[in-house]
């Protein structure tokens, strides 16, 4: 209940599992609107899946009127629709293509193929993963090198030089593939403060479900 009623200001729950943190997420969202009279499309909720957001949804409908209008996503949603939004800023002419995990392999394939790595030693999946690894923790092409913490060796070496080339192909075709998504969202705002505070100016509450396995 002290949760739900905080409305101002940043509030960080910590609980364990089955606590409660969803249910009270959605009644904070429904005390909003019903009791402090906000614009439900002033309210950003973000979670991690499709499922959680899509019982989020259903649950916040089951409680108050106006709740189609809040904007809940997931971080991933959420990020693409902003990319979309403002394509521009974040190097695309005409929008862009999401790549799947095949569309991926095969463009890290053409990659290792120009740089003449030995795909055996350096599997396209082996690369692929090191460079999701770095992009879920905001490291780009340029400053990877910088974040091996357990010295930079010859394979990090060539990690970093197919990232650059992996990276330069995507853009090349206007794609992105999935860690692109929240990693691309981040710089774009992070370089472009005007965006960032308009997106502040759209959304007055921002409500993030989130757990650790």
């Amino acid at each position: 209940r002290e949760a739900v009623q905080i409305t101002e200001g940043p509030l960080l729950v910590v609980a364990g599992a089955g606590s409660g943190k969803t249910r009270m997420l959605t009644v904070r969202i429904a005390y909003l609107i019903e009791c402090c009279h906000v614009d439900p499309s002033e309210i950003l909720a973000v979670t991690f899946t499709n499922k959680a957001a899509k019982e989020m949804k259903e649950r916040v409908a089951g409680l108050v009127s106006g709740a189609s209008a809040v904007t809940l996503t997931t971080f991933h949603s959420f990020c693409c629709m902003l990319l979309r939004r403002w394509s521009k800023y974040a190097g695309f002419e005409k929008g862009f293509t999401i790549y799947d995990e095949s569309d991926s392999d095969k463009l890290m394939k053409n990659c290792l193929k120009e740089l003449k790595y030995d795909t055996k030693t350096f599997p396209p999946k082996f690369c692929l993963e090191a460079i999701s690894k770095a992009k879920n923790e905001l490291i780009g092409p340029d400053n990877y090198l910088e974040s091996c913490s357990h010295g930079v060796g010859p394979t990090d070496i060539a990690v970093q030089k197919a990232y650059e080339a992996y990276q330069s192909a995507l853009l090349k075709n206007q794609a992105v593939d999935f860690d692109d998504l929240i990693f691309k969202a981040f710089y774009m705002l992070n370089n472009n403060p005007e965006l960032l505070e308009r997106l502040q100016k759209d959304y007055k509450y921002f409500l993030v479900d989130e757990y650790q396995d």
